[in-house]
C-alpha cells in the first residue's frame, strides 16, 4: 500500500465511524438527552440563586 491508499481509507472509515456515531445518538435520543439535561442544571442553577437571594431579603424568625 501506497500513502495514497493509506490516507484515505482512514478517511473512510473516520466517515464511518461518524455517520454511525451520530446515527447511534439520534436512534438512543441521547443528543436530546442531554439539552434536557442541561435545561434541568440551568433552572436548578436559577432556583438555587433566588433560593439566595430570598434567604438575605426575608428576615429569619430568630433574628426579629
Amino acid at each position: 500500500m501506497d500513502t495514497g491508499n493509506l490516507t484515505l481509507y482512514l478517511v473512510a472509515i473516520l466517515v464511518i465511524f461518524l455517520i454511525c456515531r451520530e446515527l447511534t445518538c439520534w436512534y438512543f435520543k441521547i443528543n436530546k438527552t442531554i439539552t434536557v439535561l442541561e435545561e434541568i442544571k440551568d433552572l436548578l442553577k436559577y432556583s438555587q440563586q433566588v433560593a439566595k437571594i430570598e434567604n438575605k431579603i426575608e428576615p429569619k424568625i430568630g433574628d426579629m
